[in-house]
Formats: structure tokens, C-alpha cells, sequence
């Protein structure tokens, strides 16, 4: 069950009050893409490149798989894309990722936190 809007509240107050896709856009543009690889990858040059926003590493069942949060603009991926082939990685699976719920709520609740 999918539900057509959602009403946050924080503290008491409305933070955000729209659709699913009206609260992708007040969260903001941030983009997350995975990154499955079966080798290692060295997370540097990923970390160095303009727009990446936070990176995570996390062991997958066959290799390592990376969740790389990009600010939203165009091309990112493609750049990462061109960086595992110039560090020679080996990868399996290169994909956009929707964020949760939870993850645009506490983007929300920070973004109030922060002009408070």
C-alpha cells in the first residue's frame, strides 16, 4: 500500500505537508547512486570528485558495493563511471537508488533544524 501524501511534523509544526514526488523535490536534488564492484575500490578518488556529498562502503555478498550521494547535478554518474575505468575496478552494477521515506524526512527535519 502506497500512500498520496504524507504531512511531516517536527516538534509540533508542519514541516512538510505534499505527494511523494512534491517531497522528493522540497528534500532537494540529491541523487544516490550505487556502485557494486568485486574487488575492493580505493573511495579517494570518488571523494575528490565535485558533487559527491557522502559516500558509504559496505561489504556486498560477492565484492564491495559503494552508496555515493551526489548533489544532484548532471553527468556524475558518468563520471564515476570513467573513474572505475581509468583505477582499472571491475564492476558489476553501477545504479540510480531511490531515497527512502526516512532519508527525505531527516534531510527535512535538519534543513528546519538548521534555520532555527
Amino acid at each position: 500500500m502506497t500512500c498520496d501524501a504524507v504531512i511531516i511534523i517536527r516538534r509540533g509544526q508542519v514541516v512538510a505537508s505534499s505527494t511523494l514526488s512534491g517531497l522528493t523535490d522540497k528534500a532537494g536534488g540529491q541523487v544516490i547512486v550505487v556502485v557494486e564492484s568485486e574487488s575492493p575500490m580505493d573511495t579517494e578518488p570518488i571523494k575528490k570528485l565535485s558533487g559527491v556529498v557522502r559516500l558509504e562502503s559496505e561489504p556486498a555478498p560477492s565484492g564491495n558495493r559503494l552508496r555515493v550521494v551526489l548533489d544532484g547535478r548532471k553527468g556524475l554518474t558518468t563520471h564515476i563511471s570513467a573513474l572505475a575505468i581509468k583505477q582499472g575496478w571491475s564492476l558489476r552494477e553501477v545504479r540510480h537508488q531511490k531515497r527512502s521515506l526516512e532519508e527525505m524526512f531527516v534531510e527535512l527535519v535538519q534543513e528546519e533544524e538548521a534555520t532555527v
